[in-house]
């Protein structure tokens, strides 16, 4: 009964693993045609490094701060809760 929907996103991993290899592929070629091909194996390793590391750390902020989204109090450097307020 599964095996149309795992079909169907292997098929949507591969495609869009291809995808941003291709795209990754593109913007190394375009910043070796415009500082030179001297570091063109490392670009794509590069940008895929900064791209999981952001990914990453952006989950692990979102899932840090999950309890306190609609908090609007910071702590001091003295350690006292203050209240924040948008307005002037």
């Amino acid at each position: 009964m599964t095996a149309p929907f795992f079909v169907v996103s292997k098929f949507l991993l591969v495609a869009t693993l291809a995808a941003y290899g291709i795209v990754n592929l593109v913007a190394a070629l375009f910043v070796a045609t415009k500082n030179g091909f001297g570091q063109l194996a490392l670009l794509p390793v590069a940008f895929s490094i900064i791209h999981v590391s952001y990914g990453l750390g952006f989950l692990f902020g979102m899932l840090r701060f999950w309890k306190r989204w609609g908090d609007h109090s910071t702590q001091s450097a003295h350690g006292r809760l203050q209240e924040y307020s948008s307005v002037p």
